[in-house]
């Protein structure tokens, strides 16, 4: 062979291995034809020959219907379109990457482990209702629930055939990617995500196609959520999370944060749900409503958690600006804090409304046809509480706009100084549903705290807690048990917390590991509050700088019963008084707060069996009172007592006289010396002079 010949040889072979190494994006249609092989990765089940890259685009089609697994190694692709032809299931087993679109208009794309096999669409994702995209573990039923990992299985749930199943969140779900799903070229907008459940027709229609099943949120929380319905074409007429919630289904323990929706012409919209006639419970919806008035002017009823509600929502909250792009029609208003239009019952539910100027947005709802029970409002509604209940269109019970309104049809008016007592929330239940933190904080529900869920002892697992995400230990956190029989330990290190309710169906002990301080800093009750069960001390120190409060069926336990383990309640916090509410046996009592304000109940009794120590300053003395100016309290010092720097009223002490050093008599004392000094005193209401 010459050398010419030899050259163009070699640059033949050189040109052929180069170009066997070089990738052109291609489109590749499944077209397994074979048995037995069904995987992903087979070259002959593509075509042309695959397997496709991360700069090719994949078609499943009527080419071919058989299952294909995604089950040898991680898998990237441009993009990925299922056809309405495709009518098999792809499962997936393996990491899926899709840089750009993931469209599913037929078939079942399947994987049952998705906490630990990822799957992405890097720009948008889009499954029409007749398909079926399941990537959930779990069966679908009341005792195996579906378990939601990511923001493709939560729109999965809109799926027709995933409708009636029942879902529980496995963790938070960032969903700030739908703000780019679902272009439309005609609108040049992305319209995001696609409500879960929808009902087409006139707002009077009957509802079709809701979703029946349940949501629990595993108190678990979705942000970001983005839909736009600005337009004025959309098969939908109720946008919102949920579109349509049909009668039965539940949603519970859930959050949306963050949550952006814009809209016209359309009927009913709502952060958790457009229309509703199921059962919504203790969620909360935060964000944002954007309305564009279409020429049409039909979006109706809109609010925080329901455009419409024909079913119940409990213990639920909004916190949702309302605003618009241009001055709404004036015959488009509805808008309200929970719902725009309600039809049967809000129970137990508040709202901070929060709406341009010109803009009529109600506290709690807008057209009231049902029942409003124990809810309040605040922030600058239009209509205080409800817009049309004054025209005798339904009931309200017990509730309260909280800030000024430039109208009121219903509700009652509570003045600043009376929004942080709980007792101007009259038939409200604070042991079980509300709470609130005395003279510094509007009610809230007591579940946005830090709640045990009645089943490990230990205070330090997160999974003890309904937030999952760690435990009470900083001033900011409350803590509120009230389920369960087994016993709940505290950290064996010193705990800081801002609260600690002990409910009335708790039925077991809290016992103290180390030292806790329950403090008012971060504007908390700083309370310790029993109201059933019993309080354990076990020879720690408790701090309390708010009020201790004992009901007559629960017990507090300054030592181990049956031992001689000994601990101390020392009172703190001279800027807040102090209600002792109950009969306690304590071991150690300290107070040494200057100018300390201590209100004890009336009638109850106090037994000290340690050390009693009592001491303000001169001029800056502690004040011990009864909660009944005139009424007795009993005190039972049983060791040793210092008493020095006081002013004490209505106190009968059971035991040996107390020299009360340097103090003074408020009058209606027995056992005490005072070295007669007295002092008349009065008080108001937290015994304050």
């Amino acid at each position: 062979m010459s050398i010419r010949h030899l050259s163009k040889a070699i640059l033949s072979l050189l040109t052929v291995i180069l170009l066997s190494t070089v990738s052109f994006a291609a489109v590749y249609t499944w077209n397994h034809d074979s048995f037995s092989d069904f995987r992903w990765i087979t070259p002959d089940n593509w075509s042309p020959i695959g397997p496709p890259g991360p700069d090719d685009d994949v078609i499943f089609d009527g080419t071919s219907t058989t299952v294909c697994t995604i089950d040898t190694s991680a898998v990237s692709v441009k993009s990925m379109t299922i056809m309405p032809s495709y009518t098999g299931t792809i499962e997936q087993s393996v990491q899926l990457s899709v840089s750009t679109t993931y469209e599913q208009l037929g078939g079942t794309f399947k994987c049952t482990a998705p906490g630990s096999i990822s799957f992405s669409a890097g720009h948008d994702f889009f499954v029409t209702k007749e398909a079926l995209f399941l990537r959930y573990s779990g069966t679908g039923t009341a005792v195996d629930p579906y378990m939601v990992y990511d923001i493709y299985g939560l729109q999965g749930i809109g799926c027709t055939r995933n409708l009636p199943k029942y879902y529980k969140l496995a963790d938070n779900i960032d969903a700030s990617q739908t703000s780019h799903w679902n272009w439309n070229a005609s609108r040049a907008t992305y319209e995001g995500f696609v409500p879960i459940g929808f009902t087409t027709g006139d707002r009077n229609s009957s509802p079709t196609n809701g979703f029946s099943g349940s949501m629990e949120g595993n108190y678990k929380s979705i942000t970001g959520l983005y839909m736009d319905r600005s337009g004025t074409s959309y098969l939908e007429n109720a946008v919102g999370l949920f579109g349509y919630l049909s009668s039965g289904a539940n949603v519970s323990n859930l959050i949306l944060g963050n949550i952006k929706i814009c809209f016209s012409d359309v009927y009913y919209v709502g952060g958790l749900a457009g229309f509703s006639r199921g059962n919504i419970s203790k969620c909360g919806v935060l964000g944002e409503m954007l309305y564009y008035p279409g020429p049409s002017q039909i979006s109706d009823f809109r609010g925080g958690v329901t455009g419409r509600n024909d079913g119940e929502i409990s213990q639920s909250y909004s916190d949702v600006r309302f605003s618009y792009v241009s001055k709404p029609y004036p015959g488009s208003v509805g808008a309200a804090g929970i719902c725009g239009r309600n039809h049967f019952s809000i129970i137990n539910c508040y709202s901070r409304t929060n709406r341009d100027s010109s803009m009529q947005v109600d506290g709690i709802v807008s057209q009231n046809y049902g029942d409003i029970t124990n809810c309040y409002s605040y922030g600058n509604p239009y209509y205080g509480l409800a817009g049309y209940s004054a025209y005798g269109q339904g009931s309200i019970y017990n509730s309260y706009y909280t800030d000024y309104a430039i109208q009121n049809f219903a509700g009652t008016y509570l003045a600043p100084g009376s929004v942080s007592k709980e007792s101007s929330y009259s038939g409200w239940d604070f042991g079980r549903i509300w709470s609130i933190d005395e003279n510094k904080s509007r009610p809230y529900l007591l579940w946005q705290t830090y709640s045990w869920l009645g089943e490990k002892s230990s205070w330090t697992e997160p999974s003890a807690w309904n937030y999952n995400r760690g435990y009470p230990s900083l001033e900011s956190h409350k803590a509120y048990v009230n389920s369960g029989s087994v016993q709940l330990n505290s950290p064996t290190s010193e705990t800081t917390i801002g609260g600690l309710k002990i409910g009335p169906d708790f039925s077991s002990r809290v016992v103290l590991g180390a030292n806790m301080n329950i403090t008012t800093s971060s504007n908390k009750s700083g309370s310790l509050i029993i109201m059933n069960g019993s309080f354990e001390a076990r020879g720690k120190k408790v701090s309390i700088y708010g009020d201790l409060r004992v009901s007559p069926e629960a017990r507090f336990y300054a030592n181990t019963p049956g031992s001689t383990t000994s601990g101390t309640v020392e009172i703190y916090d001279a800027t807040n008084p102090t209600d002792i509410v109950g009969n306690i046996v304590y071991y150690d009592l300290r107070c040494s707060v200057p100018y300390k304000r201590i209100t004890i109940e009336a009638g109850s009794v106090h037994t000290v069996e340690g050390a009693l120590y009592l001491s303000g300053e001169a001029n800056r003395e502690i004040m011990l009172s009864s909660s009944v100016p005139g009424s007795v309290w009993y005190l039972s010092p049983e060791s040793a007592v210092t008493a020095n720097h006081l002013i004490v009223s209505d106190s009968y002490n059971l035991g040996t006289t107390i020299n009360a050093l340097n103090s003074y008599d408020g009058g209606n004392n027995t056992g005490w010396s005072f070295g007669g000094y007295t002092v008349t005193v009065s008080t108001n209401e937290g015994g304050m002079i």
